[in-house]
């Protein structure tokens, strides 16, 4: 009998304060396949039975959405799920999951703006006005008995830090989180009830700048407002049946703190000397703290946060520590990351212990801060007490693997010193591993990047003075992330952040959030984010709900994208194959490759949600601009005019070629890796389409040589020369040439990464063929010296598992399929092979011949098979 468990809604587990009014629900079977399911779900209150779906006959088990009575707001229920087998037999039933619902309309709250007001009579441009402290906020209150229940409910133009009675209410950072605070702002709700006691308690709050008030980008700080301020409302219910609400108002008393600057670029700065000592306790006596001062709202949409904010995700302890003259020590941590450095002093009152952070050491041992442009990466601390004080910033993260420290009396320890790794990317779902050790090196230079790039938004870089959600290097990158971490909730959050910045022409600006100052937008494989991102988040995620949410924004980028061209033909905009070595790639045929792919893709989606007239309409438009790129970029004999790597894999990742001339287009790209000594010649764009043409076209051999290619330029050039994250520039470092020019040099960029893509499915063999992974492939891919590889990934169904070993001239697959999902293994071999799965020969009736090799169709579970391996159609190639 199946078991069904791992219930989720809206992709969390219990998710607390939620704000979508028809929540959609998923569970895992232990057996299946399903036909039937029945939801019951019931108000956590009274146990009233809020929505019965009755028995359905579906096998749907993911994205199953409510509908029963409408949903309010702060209510909290229960459910729960029977499904039935091919037999007709149902499970029993499961264990009672819950959730809650959020604040869902704007009179739910009665909180209003607050702020610390700073008297500042003097008048000065606004590169000249003077840091701000950061604020404190605090309000006392009492309670006649310990609570039944308590939620709290807070935001802030800024960052806030909430603690109650000296405990640190969650564990967010960098709350809420970065959104176009002039059309939306989020806030989080948690569970106050343990935090609160009988008697007097005390809410209290340290605002900083954030991007809302702090720098972003190269632009300087103050892009949305002067000053941070705090919308908080907790609400308290007594077993007596009392509720009690504390909301933000002038009753609150505020004070500045000790932290003279926090700036997510410039570091933090705290004077201890200054910070009032015990303010988030109770007992703190507040009376020379002035009155909050009320402000209006910045009158935008208030949303409940989709996923669990940044977090801690890693501890990274130091590897070394290297004195460096005076009273400097050069810290090693062992990783390129994003995050703050968390130390141990034993100081004394008055002393200035100063930490900068980097990512390189140069020739002479020093911090490499050159490619930090503006950014400084600088905390500073002054202690007030002698004796054990812990070192760590609360509204800032630096991207760095090294950290100078000045002004302490001694060498501090190793175990004196960790960085506390951050990122929104803090559920990993995806594992891959091979046989060579330095692949498995890059697999992990990809998830640190990923980390470091995914904190609130995906960014460019975690270190310089960037930091911004170019929409590009996330459309190239989508899949090797979804693979690895379970962000599409963060993603989902960025596309509204894309409709936000979105222009009244329809173009999508090329980083989202667009703070002012920014102006380009439309731009080939940027803009085209707003339709390739969701795209790929269907099809990994299964959940056509966000194309139907992006729909009208979308199909406004069409209608943009059908003004922005001239006879199918259109123009790349400024960024081309970006930071491409040497082979510079025609602009006009990027701009027509991309057009003709977002067409394409515009086009399944309107078919997807079943908008008949515009799939119509852009099957038409796409088939028009393939002609055109065909008559302006292919000559008579088939062969492209634009003899890049970056061209040719542009038109056979894109089916802009076919038959023979894709073949040709496959050996031309081939010969182009050769020529280039068996190295890449491509920038963001052509890069993560190299080697699925390759490998899709015969070459897989060659693609697999060039993932091991050790030398400049390549993956594993990086990896061999002590790269832990993923470079932006292929020659970010060289033997001969040292660093790049610091104008554009960063050690943790994502975007060629997006290689992880093909490791995945192609290496390893594990590919989803319909949404969500509701069937995948199991395509095992030997070649270019790899004796073995194994990916897994956990999608709402379970975890898929492909894995294969090459032992005494046999294939060993491994294989794992999730219950209520379909799968089938293609092997590498010819007719007429001995096949054995689970032990036991397998029939030959059983086994489809196709290109490539033998299928086989799976059952749910785990399965083992071994077959005598021969070089496979996928070995062809060059040598």
């Amino acid at each position: 009998m199946a078991v069904v468990s791992n219930l989720t809604v809206e992709r969390r587990v219990a998710p607390l304060g939620i704000d979508i009014r028809q929540p959609r629900f998923a569970w895992q079977l232990s057996e299946g396949p399903q036909t039937a399911y029945q939801v019951e779900v019931t108000d956590a209150g009274d146990s009233r039975v809020v929505w019965d779906s009755g028995r359905c006959t579906a096998e749907t088990s993911t994205y199953v959405a409510y509908a029963g009575s409408p949903l309010g707001s702060r209510g909290r229920y229960r459910w729960r799920v029977r499904a039935w087998d091919a037999a007709g037999n149902p499970s029993d039933s499961s264990e009672r999951a819950e959730f809650e619902m959020g604040l869902l309309a704007p009179e739910d709250w009665s909180a209003r703006w607050i702020s610390h007001l700073v008297l500042d009579t003097a008048s000065a441009p606004e590169d000249m006005q003077p840091y701000t402290p950061a604020p404190l906020l605090r309000r006392t209150f009492r309670l006649s008995a310990t609570p039944r229940r308590a939620r709290l409910y807070i935001t802030a133009l800024g960052l806030y830090e909430a603690s109650i009675n000296t405990t640190r209410v969650g564990e967010e950072r960098l709350a809420p989180g970065w959104t176009d605070y002039r059309a939306r702002l989020q806030y989080q709700t948690y569970d106050a009830t343990s935090l609160l006691r009988s008697g007097d308690n005390v809410l209290g709050v340290r605002l900083g700048d954030g991007w809302y008030a702090g720098s972003v980008g190269g632009w300087g700080r103050r892009r949305y407002g002067d000053r941070p301020a705090l919308l908080a409302q907790l609400e308290v219910e007594l077993d007596s049946g009392e509720r009690l609400m504390l909301v933000s108002d002038s009753s609150w008393r505020t004070c500045s703190s000790g932290t003279w600057l926090d700036d997510l670029q410039l570091g933090e700065r705290t004077d201890f000397r200054n910070e009032p000592t015990g303010w988030t306790s109770a007992e703190f006596d507040d009376g020379q703290w002035q009155a909050a001062a009320c402000r209006a709202g910045p009158g935008v949409r208030l949303v409940a946060s989709r996923d669990d904010g940044v977090r801690r995700v890693a501890n990274l302890p130091a590897v070394s520590v290297q004195p460096a003259g005076g009273d400097r020590y050069i810290v090693d941590l062992g990783a390129n990351s994003a995050g703050v450095l968390r130390l141990q002093v034993v100081g004394t009152r008055g002393q200035h212990v100063v930490i900068r952070h980097a990512e390189a050491l140069d020739d002479s041992g020093e911090l490499y801060v050159e490619n930090l442009r503006g950014a400084e990466q600088r905390d500073e601390y002054i202690l007030a007490d002698a004796g054990p004080t812990t070192l760590e910033p609360r509204f800032t993260f630096h991207g760095f693997r090294y950290a100078e420290l000045a002004g302490l009396a001694g060498a501090p320890s190793t175990t004196d010193l960790t960085t506390q790794v951050l990122s929104s990317a803090s559920r990993l779902v995806g594992a891959f591993s091979c046989s060579d050790p330095r692949v498995e090196q890059l697999q992990r230079n990809i998830v640190t990047s990923l980390w470091a790039n995914f904190i609130s938004i995906p960014t460019d870089c975690p270190q310089r003075n960037e930091r911004l959600g170019w929409t590009a290097d996330l459309q190239i990158f989508a899949p090797t992330a979804l693979f690895n971490a379970d962000v599409t909730n963060m993603l989902d959050k960025w596309l509204d952040d894309m409709v936000d910045a979105q222009l009244p022409s329809g173009a999508y600006s090329d980083i989202a959030p667009a703070p002012s100052g920014w102006a380009g937008a439309g731009n080939t494989a940027w803009s085209d984010a707003g339709v390739i991102v969701p795209w790929i988040l269907y099809q990994h995620s299964g959940d056509a709900g966000l194309l139907e949410r992006m729909y009208a924004s979308m199909r406004r980028f069409m209608v943009f994208l059908e003004a922005d061209q001239t006879d199918g033909l259109r123009f790349g905009g400024r960024y081309g194959d970006w930071v491409s070595l040497g082979a510079r790639t025609d602009k006009l045929l990027i701009g027509t490759a991309y057009l003709a792919y977002v067409a394409d893709l515009f086009e399944r989606t309107a078919g997807v949600l079943g908008r008949s007239a515009d799939q119509q309409h852009y099957a038409h438009f796409a088939r028009d601009v393939r002609q055109a790129f065909r008559r302006r970029f292919l000559r008579d004999d088939g062969s492209l005019v634009v003899q890049t790597q970056t061209a040719h894999a542009l038109a056979i990742g894109f089916d802009l070629v076919t038959g023979d001339e894709r073949a040709a287009a496959g050996e031309r790209l081939a010969e182009l890796v050769e020529e280039a000594g068996t190295h890449l010649a491509t920038g963001f764009l052509g890069t993560p389409l190299v080697m699925p043409a390759l490998s899709d076209t015969g070459h897989h051999e060659l693609a697999c040589r060039l993932l091991r290619q050790d030398t400049y330029p390549s993956w594993l050039f990086e990896v061999v020369n002590g790269a832990t994250s993923i470079w932006e520039r292929w020659n970010g470092w060289t033997p001969d040439g040292g660093f790049y020019s610091p104008r554009m040099n960063s050690f943790n960029h994502y975007a060629f990464g997006a290689v992880g893509e093909w490791m995945y499915g192609y290496l390893a063999g594990l590919q989803p063929v319909e949404p969500g992974y509701r069937r995948t492939e199991i395509r095992p891919r030997p070649g270019g010296g790899f004796t073995a590889a194994r990916a897994a990934h956990t999608s709402l169904y379970g975890e898929h598992v492909s894995g294969w070993r090459l032992e005494n001239g046999e294939l060993h697959v491994e294989a794992e399929v999730p219950a209520n999902t379909r799968a089938s293994v293609v092997l590498p071999v010819v007719g007429g092979a001995r096949i054995v799965m689970d032990g036991s020969p397998v029939d030959s009736r059983h086994i489809a011949p196709e290109s490539g090799g033998l299928r086989l169709e799976l059952t749910p579970g785990r399965h083992t098979l071994a077959t005598p391996y021969a070089p496979s159609p996928y070995g062809r190639g060059r040598g």
